[in-house]
């Protein structure tokens, strides 16, 4: 299998928000930020609502402060239904699970 992963924007440098999540959010609106916008919102007394969407090398995780989830169960197993055998959720479950004790073993100094 083959796969080709594109990205756009500059590669980042270094920079303490990126890799300490205390910073979380003073990426948004940077360079390293698509700067994405809605129309303005009914229900929002009609204000537009920010997007933060990473743009860099690494691509959103630049910008999301180290935090993640998991997707919808069906995602996972819609998967595996298109022939993408070890994909469905059940497959999956042991990875993430190792994902969360991991964190505990994994601590900045």
């Amino acid at each position: 299998m083959t796969v080709l992963l594109l990205e756009a924007g500059p590669i980042d440098h270094d920079e303490p928000w990126i890799r300490i999540p205390f910073f979380a959010g003073q990426g948004m609106g940077s360079t390293y930020d698509w700067n994405l916008t809605t129309v303005p919102q009914t229900f929002l007394d009609s204000r537009a609502r920010s997007i933060p969407q990473g743009r860099a090398l690494g691509g959103g995780t630049i910008i999301n402060a180290m935090l993640w989830n998991r997707g919808a169960t069906g995602d996972y197993d819609d998967w595996a239904v298109l022939g993408n055998p070890g994909w469905s959720w059940s497959d999956m479950l042991p990875y993430f699970i190792k994902v969360r004790t991991l964190k505990n073993v994994c601590r900045l100094s």
